[in-house]
């Protein structure tokens, strides 16, 4: 729990002002808190339990996992209001959000060789099988239109969003031995 004397420590969990307000937030990873509190001196006003922050979208939203409902939500910072985007098999291991904030990317399992694609709007889920034996990142491209993967192996995959096919690859390593 935080508390009014290590509000201001240097080594206290994260914190960001949210804009156009007199409040900021502090999100505590290891115990999963979100706090709203006021800027002048600390107090709490409203706290979320049980929420990890997964991704920031602006000063003013981020996107929070509820591991206990399977659920990832849009929480407006400002109103503290939780929308519930959608449904997850099981806590992701990865998620990325798109530039343009209409898909999520979302890989589960460290050692995984497919990744799911939630189209916000539409409530659409793609899945990714990927011909490497796992992924260890992902990321879109600036326009929305790819998802790249990549390995240890030093290999990474361009996949077209839209039609969920393989486009090429960037980069292959052939010197690697196991």
């Amino acid at each position: 729990m935080i508390n009014k004397d290590d509000f201001f420590n240097v080594y206290s969990p994260e914190r960001k002002f949210i804009a156009g307000s007199t409040y900021l937030y502090g999100y505590d990873a290891r115990n999963l808190i979100i706090n709203i509190r006021t800027i002048t001196n600390g107090a709490s006003s409203v706290q979320l339990k049980g929420y990890q922050i997964i991704k920031h979208s602006n000063q003013n939203e981020a996107y929070a996992l509820s591991g206990a409902a399977k659920k990832i939500y849009q929480l407006g910072l400002e109103s503290m209001q939780l929308e519930k985007l959608i449904n997850v098999s099981t806590e992701p291991y990865a998620i990325e959000l798109s530039p343009d904030q209409k898909w999520i990317c979302i890989k589960y399992g460290e050692y995984g060789n497919y990744i799911e694609l939630h189209d916000l709007d539409i409530n659409r889920v793609k899945k990714l099988t990927l011909s490497s034996k796992h992924v260890d990142c992902f990321t879109f491209s600036p326009k929305n239109k790819y998802v790249l993967t990549g390995n240890c192996f030093g290999e990474i995959e361009i996949w077209d969003v839209n039609t969920v096919t393989r486009k090429g690859i960037l980069f292959t390593s052939i010197s690697h031995n196991d």
